[in-house]
Parts: structure tokens; sequence; C-alpha cells
């Protein structure tokens, strides 16, 4: 106690941490219209998604000459997708290919998928990439493209990972926040 005021000791970081909180809620621009509000806004709780993605319907085109002496090729893939799991709906996708002569591919690619993430309905876009084996295991991280959800998926950002042991069935993965 000093002078009659008990002192508490906080680990260095908690202490810095709320010595900012003061400062940055001291120095906050208040206006006598603006209301005067103490409730911090409470960040967005990240949650984790999982789906089954069935292909459903797919057309592959080779882009450049058939016979290309390199041995490796290069092609644009469109699929549809149906989704089962916290993402129920249909995904629709282009993937631009390169697969070399031992059969080892890279993709890039983007899609759009609609209908409803745990049960909240809307629409979003995604980019992805990823790599293949000659087996055709899938091996793929995607992203949620910032600003493209719509409905009540609106503000929904989030990273994960598509899955296939060469089978048309992959397994999906998003990590995510939603306001």
């Amino acid at each position: 106690m000093i002078n009659g005021t008990r002192r508490l000791r906080f680990p260095p970081v908690v202490a810095f941490a709320a010595t900012t909180m003061m400062i940055l809620v001291a120095c906050a621009p208040v206006s006598a219209a603006t209301p005067v509000s103490h409730d911090l806004p409470v960040p967005a709780q990240e949650r984790e998604a999982h789906a089954q993605v069935d292909l459903l319907d797919q057309t592959v085109t080779e882009i450049g000459p058939a016979d290309d002496p390199s041995g490796t090729l290069l092609l644009n893939t469109v699929f549809q997708t149906e989704f089962t799991g916290d993402l129920e709906g249909s995904g629709y996708h282009v993937y631009l290919d390169t697969i070399d002569a031992a059969g080892y591919a890279t993709s890039e690619g983007a899609g759009r998928f609609v209908g409803s993430l745990d049960g909240i309905s809307g629409t979003f876009l995604m980019q992805a990439t990823g790599t293949a084996g000659p087996d055709g295991a899938i091996d793929a991280s995607w992203c949620v493209v910032e600003g493209s959800a719509s409905g009540g998926l609106e503000g929904l950002s989030g990273c994960g990972e598509i899955t296939t042991t060469g089978t048309p069935v992959a397994n999906a993965t998003l990590v995510y926040t939603l306001p």
C-alpha cells in the first residue's frame, strides 16, 4: 500500500494492454452530437466449418496445341459441385491447370458458392490455389474474396483447405468470421 492506496501488480503485457485501452478511450474524439458509449465492439468469433464436396459436372479444355513438345499441358477446367455439411449448397468453379509430363499439377482459380453456411443463407466468391499428384489427389487452399459475400453472409471472411484422395469427392474446411 502506498498512501492508503492498494497497488496491484500485473504482468507487463497486461499492464501495457490496460494502459493502451485507457489512452485510446481517453483520447477518442467526442462531440456534443455523438452519444458517449463505454461499450467496446466485440470482435467476431472465429468458427470452423466442414463439408463434403461432390463433383457434379466438369468440362476440361486444353489450351494451346495438343502436340506441345514440352509435354506440359495447360487446361481450363470448369466444374460444378455440391457442398453438404456446415456448407450446404452449390459451387461453380473455373481453374487454370498446368500439368507437367510426370502428371503433377498446379491450379489457380475461383468459384462462387450459393447456399448456406451454418444455416445462414447467402453467396460468396472464393479464390484457390492447389496442387495434385498423378493419382489425382488434390491439396488446395482457398479464401473468401473480401467484400463478395451477400445475404446473411455479408461481411464473411475466412480461408480453408480442400483435399481429396483422387476421387470426385473432396473434404473442405473453412475457418471464418461473420459479423
